[in-house]
């Protein structure tokens, strides 16, 4: 019985910190990391501030307990949705969808992505980024496999242009922050279309 007890009171806990997270995730988008108090994130928890400290030392470690939370989130989709292709060149396009649709269906997680994180020095400086490394790591295995499987020329510059890819996506997905208008899928897919093509038309060796 006392093991049961004690087994709840752990899911409860568990339950609230994802509050708070969600919570905060929506003000930072909303107020801005830099403009963002501990106590707008407990009324929007509805919890007392108090209770934020129990969970947390700083704000800081609210955004970074966020984004390592749903950075992980994202690198199990992005696994699983390049596992279903074989083929690099289908490997890559899917990266190129899974990474805008992600962030298209969540904007309070785009705009975190792609505007707060930039605005936190510290969290740049001094943060070990781990998931993002994750990451791109899969991006990396992507460009690789394709020169493996002789679709993708072997003179290629990996670390320029792992650099190039995300910088593309990045920059796509804070256009569309900005314009504060929800994409179509039809839309989305487009736009994956475009780059993919353009991408793999500088990348595919002329065999292929």
């Amino acid at each position: 019985m006392g093991e049961k007890i004690k087994s709840s009171r752990e899911e409860l806990k568990v339950q609230k910190r994802e509050h708070i997270l969600e919570a905060a995730l929506r003000i930072f988008a909303k107020m801005g990391y830099n403009q963002s108090k501990i106590s707008a994130i407990a009324k929007e928890a509805g919890v007392a501030d108090g209770t934020i400290y129990i969970y947390f030392k700083k704000k800081e470690d609210i955004l970074i307990a966020i984004f390592e939370e749903k950075m992980t989130l994202f690198n199990t989709i992005l696994e699983s949705d390049i596992c279903k292709e074989s083929s690099a060149i289908s490997q890559l396009k899917q990266f190129i969808k899974t990474h805008l649709s992600v962030l298209c269906e969540n904007h309070y997680l785009a705009n975190l992505f792609t505007v707060e994180l930039r605005q936190s020095t510290r969290f740049i400086k001094n943060y070990s980024n781990i998931k993002f490394r994750e990451y791109l790591a899969v991006l990396k295995g992507i460009i690789v496999e394709g020169q493996n499987q002789k679709i993708f020329r072997d003179d290629l510059n990996i670390s320029l242009l792992w650099k190039m890819i995300f910088g593309i996506l990045d920059q796509i997905s804070l256009f569309w922050v900005l314009k504060k208008s929800k994409q179509t899928q039809e839309e989305i897919e487009q736009v994956v279309n475009e780059i993919n093509h353009f991408i793999t038309n500088g990348i595919m060796t002329k065999e292929v």
